[in-house]
């Protein structure tokens, strides 16, 4: 799978009309509306494939591949979504690896994931989560965290080692951009169902595998909650006391 950040300032069609192209096994996407957070993101969570909406930044584009390129330790590969066949030969001459005509489809993504994986193996997404401080990185394992808690304007990361790190970014920015097995189910909680062992709805509590950690669940994330339990259900038996 590959990571794409997405920048464009309309990002609700183009989530729908993603959403519908049905390639989430190939891509998952992170979205940002101004190339500022787009940078902010790619930053945080080590991205290297940048797709934007050309039509709307015509006139900053080399400053914008600029930007990029002296902020990510590695260059990006840049993706060109435009409306008219007019910049391709800009974009191309500023480096861009693909110009896609909106509206595009699976087909252009198919095409681009194969490219992908003969010219660029080494982009195919490890579920790694970047926190910067100053000049220090540090990655975590999306797979070895437990659960998130907000606290005010920060984030503290529960991790299976029992270590907690904390971000400096709100609950809101991880809940956008984590993988699908992160859910939010509280206002001051993401949860990674795959560590969930127990889900009581009585209580509204989730307790996760080998902890005697209860994370509760508030009633407005109660969906979210259902939606879990139907998929960790797979063949349940049910057992009558």
């Amino acid at each position: 799978m590959f990571k794409v950040l997405l920048i464009s300032p309309r990002l609700k069609p183009i989530k729908t009309h993603l959403n519908q192209l049905k390639i989430s096994n190939q891509f998952q996407f992170m979205y940002a509306s101004t190339v500022n957070e787009g940078i902010d993101l790619a930053i945080d969570f080590n991205l290297n494939l940048i797709a934007f909406d050309i039509d709307y930044f015509k006139d900053q584009l080399s400053q914008i591949v600029l930007d990029f390129n002296q902020s990510l330790i590695i260059p990006p590969k840049f993706i060109a979504l435009s409306s008219t066949e007019h910049l391709a030969f800009k974009a191309f001459q500023l480096g861009f690896y693909a110009y896609f005509l909106q509206p595009f489809n699976a087909l252009d993504f198919k095409k681009l994931a194969l490219r992908l994986k003969h010219d660029s193996p080494d982009l195919i997404a490890e579920t790694k989560l970047c926190l910067q401080s100053h000049k220090d990185f540090q990655y975590i394992n999306t797979n070895e965290i437990l659960f998130l808690k907000a606290d005010s304007n920060t984030t503290d990361i529960y991790l299976k080692n029992d270590k907690i790190v904390t971000a400096y970014k709100t609950l809101k920015v991880f809940e956008e951009n984590l993988p699908k097995n992160f859910t939010r189910i509280h206002r001051s909680y993401i949860i990674n169902k795959n560590h969930i062992s127990r889900i009581n709805f009585g209580k509204q509590r989730c307790t996760l595998l080998g902890t005697v950690i209860k994370i509760p669940f508030s009633k407005s994330f109660k969906p979210a909650i259902h939606h879990i339990n139907q998929q960790l259900s797979g063949f349940a038996l049910s057992a009558l006391n």
